[in-house]
């Protein structure tokens, strides 16, 4: 979307999961950019809580252009709060969730996500089953699925027109 200034929000207490959402996203980031997201953490795990978190870090003078949560309850309070300031998605923040909640769609905009194929998790879940039964699998082990990207208009901009209008009124 042609981010320059990308931003992770979390909630403060981190799962297994969401730890390696966090860490992921960190890594990649650093990589495209050469620095580090900014990480804006929540109390918990709500909307409100998002929200909270979302207008402390809109209120400070250095902004970010694109936000990945790593919950879409948490990309809802960030929507309210990146309105309420009187910014648009995603023109002046791209947003992108986890989970794709059934809500995720009735967003304006609707909010891309990602999600996991339960399918897939299923499909491997059974297969763990199966050799732990037969004796094959004797301890635990860790299985990564896939992650599928839902796009949805929250991530929709063409980047050379988000600098451009971007400049116009920066010159303003």
């Amino acid at each position: 979307t042609g981010s320059h200034r990308m931003a992770v929000l979390r909630p403060e207490l981190l799962t297994q999961s969401t730890l390696g959402r966090v860490q992921g996203f960190s890594r990649q980031v650093q990589i495209l950019t050469g620095q580090p997201p900014v990480e804006i953490i929540c109390r918990g795990f709500t909307a409100k809580d998002a929200c909270e978190a979302m207008s402390e870090t809109l209120s400070k003078s250095n902004p970010i252009d694109s936000l990945y949560s790593v919950m879409d309850p948490l990309a809802i309070g960030a929507y309210y709060a990146i309105k309420e300031k009187g910014l648009q998605i995603p023109h002046d923040i791209a947003v992108i969730g986890t989970g794709d909640y059934p809500e995720s769609p009735y967003l304006d905009p609707p909010l891309s996500t990602f999600n996991q194929s339960q399918y897939n998790m299923h499909e491997e879940a059974m297969r763990l089953l199966f050799r732990q039964l037969t004796g094959e699998l004797s301890r635990s082990t860790q299985i990564v699925i896939p992650v599928i990207p839902v796009l949805r208009a929250s991530t929709q901009r063409r980047p050379e027109n988000h600098h451009k209008e971007r400049n116009i009124e920066k010159a303003q």
